[in-house]
């Protein structure tokens, strides 16, 4: 094994153990980070190397982070999550099981159109209102948070923004919006209902059968704001002379650069660097650097030797070996870093058969989408829950998270394997 590789797995492994660990409640984003400045120190990757398309990507990432972040901090602070919260409550269902499938469907939609993070980030702080107004105990509210982060990116695949593992794969590999649509979106109807239904077998005797809506008139709400009077203040007397304006008062040089206006600037710096979603974010970007040295180190890329391999196996077994190579990496390097680096391995591939390079592309968004939830790193938006169920009060550990979610995850994901071999063996027939 070369020296290269040898370190490149060391600085992976060590930077794991600390994101896993967290000696002294440090932060993901700076074991990432510390592991990305030693790629970079040992030379196992440099700026220079990173492509233009890398960049983009990374760029693309933050910025949709940020933005959907910054989008679901004004609604919190505006109440529009309460509010919605409060009229799902109010909805007369009464149907525990019921409301579990809406959540579901709901949730569904809105990460097919607002991608992953967006169902997370927009809807899952909603779920969170409403199982609060409807006095849900910890162990009937599990379910429900717990399904709402599984399926967000289970059924993320229909559209090229549904995420963007989908939208790097795309790019990357040249791939249309309507080339797109017509291959993943069947496949994804069918990765969602067999979450719902896997979901639903799980966790049938957990959640309530039967509950009591909320009643906002019971509890000093209104189904509608009535019309209220807006009185006009009463006109000032202008007899008297204009008053005089005067300049306000500036704070002078002394007091900006004050010990006391300095250390509240250091606190507030201090806490914006340590705060959860700022963490994730610094995450991704070392996560994508280390990702790219271990690449770098190595003498042929594994997923080209794979697929140079398997290429005369057909379409069925490239499916399943591709996608379960790309779950497997997507469980450890997180799946945006590892959507890149396979998709262009596919392309550089040595593959005469446009239809393997093809199944072989699909097959890996699929691994890095669905996959990748094996474990909480190989999602941002898996992440991105973690907090904030946190934030409410909800804990789970690493160990029941990978318990859990390998239990879903390995029925819904050969499900949503084996339709996309039937889909592509029959729109190749036709």
């Amino acid at each position: 094994m070369p020296w290269q590789t040898f370190l490149s797995i060391v600085i992976l492994a060590s930077t794991l153990a600390l994101v896993i660990w967290r000696p002294r409640n440090l932060g993901i984003g700076f074991s990432a980070l510390g592991g990305a400045l030693l790629t970079l120190a040992t030379g196992l990757a440099n700026p220079a190397s990173f492509s233009a398309f890398a960049w983009a990507v990374l760029a693309n990432t933050t910025f949709t982070i940020v933005g959907l972040i910054g989008i679901s901090w004004v609604l919190q602070q505006t109440g529009i999550f309460r509010w919605f919260g409060l009229r799902l409550a109010y909805f007369p269902l009464g149907n525990g099981r019921l409301l579990f499938v809406i959540l579901l469907l709901i949730t569904s939609a809105i990460a097919s159109v607002f991608s992953n993070y967006g169902a997370v980030l927009l809807f899952l702080p909603i779920v969170l209102e409403l199982l609060v107004l409807l006095k849900f105990s910890p162990a009937a509210s599990f379910p429900f948070v717990f399904a709402i982060g599984l399926i967000a990116d289970t059924s993320s695949l229909p559209f090229t923004i549904s995420n963007l593992v989908n939208t790097i794969a795309a790019s990357a590999s040249s791939i249309s919006f309507s080339n797109y649509v017509s291959v993943m979106f069947p496949v994804s109807l069918v990765a969602i209902a067999t979450t719902i239904a896997v979901l639903l077998f799980y966790f049938w005797p957990s959640i309530p059968s039967r509950y009591q809506p909320f009643d906002l008139t019971k509890n000093g709400f209104q189904p509608a704001l009535p019309a209220t009077i807006i009185k006009l203040p009463k006109p000032e007397d202008n007899s008297s002379t204009s008053p005089t304006i005067s300049p306000p008062n500036l704070p002078s040089l002394s007091q900006i650069f004050s010990r006391k206006t300095i250390a509240l600037k250091t606190s507030k710096i201090s806490e914006l660097l340590f705060h959860p979603f700022v963490q994730i974010v610094l995450f991704s970007w070392g996560m994508y650097v280390i990702v790219i040295g271990i690449n770098n180190s190595l003498t042929m890329d594994p997923m080209i030797f794979l697929l140079t391999q398997i290429e005369g196996w057909g379409i069925a077994l490239t499916v399943v070996a591709t996608g379960f190579v790309a779950s497997l990496t997507s469980a450890i390097f997180s799946n945006l870093p590892t959507s890149l680096i396979n998709s262009l391995a596919i392309q550089l591939a040595p593959i005469t058969e446009p239809t393997i390079r093809e199944a072989a592309l699909y097959a890996n968004i699929i691994g890095c989408a669905v996959g990748a939830k094996i474990a909480p790193i190989g999602s941002l938006s898996g992440l991105l829950w973690l907090y904030l169920i946190k934030s409410r009060g909800y804990q789970i550990t690493w160990w029941n998270y990978c318990r859990l979610s390998f239990t879903f995850i390995l029925p819904i994901w050969f499900v949503t394997i084996l339709t996309l071999i039937i889909w592509l063996s029959w729109l190749q027939a036709f």
